[in-house]
């Protein structure tokens, strides 16, 4: 039986996270999401949150558990039990800083993999900015129940059942 740890900040939670999640627990008997506990970037939503709007959002899919950690992935994926690590790729500098990671883990964890998925092609998104006066949109799945967050007056967002939109 093999274990996979899918692991990320998911601040937000997003369609491309789920569809990530969604085809890995195709191709592994267990897939672990882990919600990062305390990653070094400002964040719109807490560790209980991004725990909650993952498991909401994963709740259909059986053979997914959703846990946070904190430390280093490798580690996590070793105590768990996880043969490998999956990874989403949006672009080509996303596989440079995968590639690099790969390396510094088989050296920590030699009988930890790497295994990554591309960015569906309906999903695919080359750049997001948020800037007072322009707006921008994106999808994601939220759990349900409205909620509104604000962030230093340069952007919004509403989180309403499944869908969300960022507004500058």
């Amino acid at each position: 039986m093999v274990t996979a740890l899918y692991p990320g900040s998911f601040d937000p939670v997003t369609v491309g996270h789920v569809d990530i999640v969604t085809r890995a627990a195709k191709q592994f008997e267990k897939l672990v999401v882990a919600v990062y506990d305390t990653p070094s970037k400002n964040l719109l939503f807490d560790t209980d949150e991004r725990e909650q709007l993952m498991k909401d959002a994963c709740r259909h899919i059986p053979n997914v558990e959703v846990t946070r950690f904190s430390g280093l992935v490798v580690r996590y994926a070793k105590d768990i039990g996880a043969g490998v690590i999956v990874r989403g790729l949006r672009s080509g500098s996303d596989f440079e800083y995968e590639f690099d990671m790969a390396f510094m883990n088989r050296r920590l964890e030699p009988d930890v993999d790497l295994v990554c998925f591309m960015t569906s092609q309906r999903l695919h998104v080359r750049k997001c900015q948020f800037a007072q006066g322009g707006s921008q949109a994106w999808r994601g799945h939220h759990g349900n129940g409205p909620a509104q967050r604000s962030t230093g007056g340069l952007y919004k967002i509403w989180v309403t059942g499944r869908i969300s939109v960022v507004a500058g």
